[in-house]
């Protein structure tokens, strides 16, 4: 509500094309359904599912070696306090230029901005430790190789990638939504801060230089609470490719006698139709090509905004 007050209230919007004008409103409305997605997802209509997934990642995170799971950790609070200090940056350089009633007109925002950077640094933890599990799994699978218990570890896995499909369906279940709207914010604020950079060029006022390194750190965090998540998908997919990959070479092994051949057929097929997929809302799978289709959508409008403004 608050956010939509915020948008009402912004006097530029008289100034503006009718392309602007429907860029900055889509930007609010992403934020309010991703505020109020997130939210009610949590403490209502998914409750269960995160019950649900808290439970299978304590299960997921039990084998894995514990120093990794720190290093995870570790990385998700370094980008969280990067991503502070470029909001805190961006709220002082801004705040220079438009004083005491810039805080008073977009705190609001700022707040949203930070929900929706813990949102992406929780997605970028959860897939990590689903690739790192991936890992253990085809780790496990090599030494059992050495072990000479082929058919024993065969059968351990097979739980294990049981629960970790389970894992990433939750996962597309509650998180597919939120990925979506940041997704989506995305390609309008970054429309909407190079199309602000370029009018700061054109007047070269006196705050000139503050605006545009302001516009720049803000369009580098939301962007990155895109691409952290998105990559980390993708590496989901490579970690299960490998494992996958580390199956059929055990299965062409010499020293594999027929009946682990024929079980290792058996447990190939099993791995291959549990196949981790993400997607967003289920509109599209998510890809490392997503960001580029991100790309390719903002240069696409970017083109409509300038011939827009050349009328």
């Amino acid at each position: 509500m608050a956010s939509a007050m915020e948008t009402i209230s912004k006097n530029f919007y008289k100034d503006l094309i009718y392309v602007q004008v429907a860029v900055y409103v889509l930007q609010d409305v992403n934020l309010i359904l991703f505020n109020f997605n997130t939210v009610l997802s949590l403490f209502c209509y998914k409750k269960n599912q995160w019950r649900k997934i808290m439970q299978n990642m304590r299960i997921v995170v039990s084998a894995v070696d514990k120093v990794k799971i720190s290093r995870a950790v570790t990385v998700v609070l370094i980008l969280h306090v990067f991503g502070v200090a470029i909001i805190f940056s961006s709220i002082c350089l801004r705040g220079t230029v438009g004083g005491v009633e810039y805080f008073k007109q977009y705190n609001v925002r700022y707040f949203q901005h930070y929900l929706m950077l813990f949102y992406s640094t929780l997605l970028y933890l959860v897939s990590n430790l689903l690739v790192l599990s991936y890992k253990h799994l085809n780790d496990f699978l090599r030494q059992s190789v050495t072990g000479k218990k082929i058919l024993l570890s065969v059968n351990k896995i097979e739980s294990s990638v049981y629960l970790l499909k389970d894992t990433i369906d939750l996962f597309n279940d509650i998180f597919g939504w939120p990925i979506l709207q940041i997704i989506s914010y995305t390609i309008f604020y970054t429309i909407g801060q190079i199309d602000k950079i370029f009018i700061a060029n054109s007047l070269q006022n006196t705050y000139f230089f503050r605006r545009v390194v302001a516009d720049v750190i803000s369009l580098f965090l939301v962007f990155m609470e895109t691409a952290l998540p998105v990559m980390m998908c993708d590496l989901v997919l490579q970690a299960f490719e490998n494992f996958l990959s580390g199956a059929h070479k055990l299965r062409r092994d010499t020293h594999v006698t027929s009946k682990e051949k024929k079980e290792l057929s058996r447990f190939i097929k099993l791995v291959s139709e549990n196949a981790p997929k993400f997607t967003a809302a289920r509109f599209f799978d998510i890809t490392r090509t997503t960001l580029l289709n991100v790309l390719g959508t903002i240069t696409t409008f970017l083109i409509v905004l300038i011939q827009f403004r050349g009328l």
